[in-house]
């Protein structure tokens, strides 16, 4: 039931205080004012032209504040429910457009912006130099394939109009405001993503004499990431935008999420919380030895070990490289027309690959399968479906890349392709048996700025791309998003249940080991459990590395808590070597969260030296004596001594702290873990109450 209130009002919980004035807008602050949203009102791009709503009344439904607002002369109306949370304290704003109007009109954005002279985000009467802004996409910007670092994950606010969080990364869509220690005081973040993905315009005010906002520029915007519109037909509603708002007491970037994971977790039904991963290994064919050189006899002899050595492991991928010749490795999902079953190398795989999913459930695997619903532009689809393929901005024939490599992208919004797409995926899961996917190159089709689908937008046809994989998936089988989600938009965890997050190990040398490493710090703070597990990409054994580097990767593999992938041909390694993996599969117990007190990691070079898992009471780790798990990392090329206060680490004085791979007991000197450490070098410990 709904009930007419007047304007303006007030609500408390918490220690915030929410206010709506009159003018359709809202202020969402601390109770003395310093802190928080002032005087925010709700704007729309309408038939290309900024408009600013204006208030048509408001109502009361239960714990919820609705706005009804109006875009004259458009026809649109909408609807903001403000509905205040009490514990933590924050507010969720959601914003639903109907259009009342006759004929259709498109909306291109819908900001959240200063609506008065003395309106905008105050942070404690902090000046902006002393305060940063974390968002993931700070380590990355992509376009494309391609992407340029920002800065550290803790950046200085930017001094000239930055949009951040455009991008093609699919990045987690949170941004918080930290004060120089790096304690986030502010976090807003999108709670939905059906139609438009969630940016932010910010521009620091660094006027001393202006003490009203932190930001001279500031806007929350949601749109389609291509920048196209979206069309309302007359009679229509679209929920298009809807953002959280939690003024926070200075917690460090660790815990900055927990609340808005605890909203997203009331709302949503994520694949983390029930992943089989977070209680077993994969193995995965690509890294540390074959790439796409694969076949039957190979995959039957990992498998033959796996199921004698490794128990742990319980899940197979076979990635890139079952295809014809002529597909391997160009991604071409081309090659599946007309006849997806005869798109199968059959001198490497001479029965089938019904034949070799078969063999690996009877060692005890659930197979998995790599696919890519890339396009490129030399096959016989192409040729006879040049209408299938999507147009750029102009009209003309969208492309990607040059010479034999070029790409063209599949129209998913025709459903003749639809259909095309459904009848590989029934092969590839009812016809050739397999339970898993690791889904590649699968996003710019749907998020290429010059890309355009004939009908609806990119965000609807993408998640019927992971929504048709998803329902095919077995139950207990893996679904893992590579190159779609390397930045862990949590919206993804609704059909995935992990995302590869950073580069390929390749071969495992130790430059390509620390340039993917640099990827995760962003994602440590949002548990696996919470949404989706990442994954840091495979551990193994590289025979170019020494022994300290293989045992560097290892342990980053393992204290990140993701999903546990294996790789490299299992079947050349010595007993000592063997046993390093089978000791890290034996007991997985993953999807917690990942600590980082190193602040150094934030605000420089994002490696950091030092990471640790609490695990609660019950969980397997925990049933079996261990409370905590600290690794320390040497990522230079000379030696190194790192230590850390006992107190830091989380420690209590007394606990018992030992060597993870050996067992030996180890004494913390005054108070603090302090480690030697040669160049490359690494050591984890576990620790018992």
């Amino acid at each position: 039931m709904s009930e007419s209130v007047a304007l303006p009002l007030r609500r408390e919980a918490g220690g915030c205080v929410l206010e709506v004035g009159p003018a359709g807008t809202f202020s969402y602050t601390t109770a003395d004012g310093e802190t928080g949203w002032r005087q925010l009102g709700f704007e729309a791009t309408i038939d290309g032209e900024a408009r600013r709503a204006g208030p048509a009344g408001a109502d009361a439904e239960g714990d919820a504040v609705v706005l009804h607002l109006a875009y004259p002369p458009t026809g649109l109306r909408e609807r903001v429910d403000l509905r205040v949370l009490p514990d933590p304290a924050a507010l969720t704003v959601e914003r639903t457009f109907t259009h009342a109007g006759g004929s259709d009109v498109e909306v291109g954005e819908v900001r959240t912006a200063p609506a008065a002279d003395r309106a905008g985000v105050a942070c404690g009467g902090r000046s902006p130099s002393e305060l940063r802004v974390l968002h993931v996409s700070n380590l990355r910007e992509s376009a494309r394939r391609s992407g340029h670092r920002i800065g550290p994950l803790l950046c200085p606010l930017p001094e000239y109009p930055r949009l951040i969080g455009d991008s093609e990364g699919h990045p987690f869509p949170a941004l918080a405001v930290c004060d120089g220690e790096g304690a986030a005081r502010l976090l807003e973040a999108a709670v939905q993503q059906d139609v438009f993905t969630q940016m932010w315009l910010l521009r620091a005010q660094y006027d001393p004499k202006w003490t009203h906002s932190i930001f001279a520029e500031y806007a929350a915007i949601a749109r389609d990431g291509r920048g196209q519109p979206v069309t309302l037909a007359a009679g229509e509603t679209r929920r298009l935008g809807g953002l959280y708002y939690q003024v926070l007491p200075g917690v460090g970037p660790g815990d900055a999420y927990d609340g808005y994971l605890a909203e997203l977790g009331r709302r949503y039904d994520f694949n983390g919380p029930r992943s089989s991963l977070l209680s077993c290994a994969f193995y995965c064919t690509w890294n540390y030895a074959f790439m796409h050189d694969i076949s039957a006899e190979i995959i039957g002899a990992q498998a033959e070990l796996i199921a004698r050595r490794l128990p742990g492991v319980r899940h197979f991928l076979i990635d890139d490289g079952y295809q014809l010749p002529e597909n391997t490795p160009s991604y071409d999902c081309g090659r599946y027309y007309p006849d997806p079953g005869a798109n199968v190398d059959a001198g490497k795989f001479p029965e089938g690959m019904r034949a070799v999913s078969d063999r690996l459930r009877s060692c005890g695997l659930r197979p998995a399968i790599w696919w890519s619903p890339a396009m490129g532009c030399r096959n016989r689809l192409v040729a006879e479906h040049p209408e299938w393929l999507c147009p750029d901005e102009h009209g003309r024939d969208w492309s990607m890349d040059a010479g034999p490599e070029r790409k063209a992208a599949l129209d998913f919004s025709l459903p003749e392709v639809r259909a095309f797409i459904e009848g590989v995926l029934d092969t590839l899961f009812v016809d050739w048996g397999f339970e898993g996917m690791k889904l590649d190159f699968c996003t710019y089709p749907f998020d290429c700025k010059d890309i355009r689908f004939r009908h609806g937008e990119g965000v609807r046809w993408w998640y019927w791309l992971l929504e048709a994989i998803a329902k095919r998936i077995s139950p207990g089988g893996m679904f893992q998003l590579c190159g779609g989600a390397p930045q862990g938009n949590p919206f993804m965890a609704r059909y995935v249940d992990h995302h590869h997050v950073g580069g390929d190990i390749g071969m495992g040398q130790w430059h390509r080991h620390k340039a993917v490493s640099r990827s995760p710090l962003p994602l440590l703070a949002v548990p696996g459990r919470a949404t989706m597990l990442m994954d840091v990409d495979s551990a193994g054994i590289c025979d170019e590395m020494t022994d300290e580097e293989n045992l560097h990767r290892l342990n980053f593999c393992h204290i990140t808590s993701g999903a546990l992938n294996i790789g490299g041909d299992l079947t050349k390694l010595d007993e000592p070597r063997l046993a390093r993996l089978k000791r890290i599969t034996d007991r997985c117990d993953r999807g917690h969260k990942v600590r980082c007190p190193d602040r150094r990691a934030y605000t420089g070079e994002p490696l950091p030296e030092v990471l640790f898992v609490d695990y609660p009471p019950g969980s397997p780790t925990a049933r079996a004596g261990v409370a905590k798990e600290v690794a320390f990392f040497n990522w230079d090329d000379e030696p190194r001594t790192i230590g850390m206060a006992l107190g830091r680490l989380g420690i209590a004085a007394g606990a018992a702290i030992a060597d993870f791979w050996t067992g030996e007991p180890v004494a913390p000197a005054d108070g603090q873990l302090v480690v030697g450490l040669p160049a490359h070098g690494s050591r984890m410990f576990q620790v018992r109450p």
